[in-house]
């Protein structure tokens, strides 16, 4: 028996970092994939460090530490098949203080909108943390028809989260586990959930966010779960916003 991660349930405190550079990029479903990459120059040591994002369409939300108090971006460059482009110009300065950078559009020369803003700090919500919490939810290693109907009763709950929260009870069932998603609607401006784990403990209750629900039930995400293929990882993006957003 091989224990994976379905919308992964684990938990771990929020990191906020004193400064880091949170890219958000929103590529239209017909663009190609591409790499971001910039490069950052530490003001005080005069160190560059080169920083790549992968990008895919639809949403991508990655966060970078920043080890300066003192910083600039030298470049920002899409690298594309045949392709290489700036979609940004460069900072000169930033002291002391994070930063956000929003692109949306597609992956052709002069296709994609850039707008970057000064923050006084950005939560690490979606990078990577070390957590040594077993995961709650196990599954076969070996595909079963149990865990194909489980998965796409997964699908159908991403794509009523995804439609403004729409309302509705989902029963994922499993070989050893049944979850029970219930949407009850938006409260304060976050989508609220209620998710219970084999009828044994209290639910969890989460409350997403726009872009928190943008990354959980992007069409390549709901189509995974189709497939009976869904990242799993204890790392992956869906685990670290199940982390943030949801309490027991």
């Amino acid at each position: 028996m091989k224990k994976i991660l379905v919308l992964g349930l684990l938990f771990t405190n929020t990191i906020f970092a004193a400064q880091t550079i949170q890219v958000n990029v929103r590529l239209a479903e017909n663009s190609p994939a591409a790499e971001l990459l910039f490069v950052v120059n530490d003001i005080d040591t005069g160190k560059m460090t080169p920083y790549m994002m992968p990008l895919s369409p639809g949403q991508n939300l990655q966060v970078f530490h920043v080890e300066g108090d003192h910083y600039s971006i030298t470049q920002w460059q899409i690298q594309a098949p045949n392709l290489q482009f700036t979609p940004c110009a460069p900072n000169p300065r930033i002291d002391n203080h994070s930063l956000t950078v929003e692109m949306n559009g597609k992956i052709v020369a002069g296709g994609l909108r850039c707008i970057a803003r000064e923050v006084a700090s950005i939560p690490q919500l979606y990078t990577p943390i070390e957590n040594k919490t077993a995961p709650v939810i196990a599954t076969p290693s070996a595909p079963t028809s149990d865990s194909k109907n489980g998965y796409a009763e997964i699908a159908k709950y991403l794509t009523a989260l995804s439609a403004d929260c729409s309302p509705g009870e989902f029963h994922a069932k499993f070989e050893t586990q049944e979850i029970k998603y219930a949407i009850l609607g938006k409260k304060a401006g976050a989508c609220n959930v209620s998710i219970d784990v084999n009828h044994t403990k209290k639910p969890l209750l989460c409350a997403f966010t726009n872009n928190d629900i943008a990354l959980l039930s992007s069409p390549a995400e709901i189509q995974r779960y189709k497939d009976g293929t869904p990242e799993t990882s204890a790392n992956s993006l869906n685990t670290r916003i199940m982390n943030a957003r949801c309490k027991s």
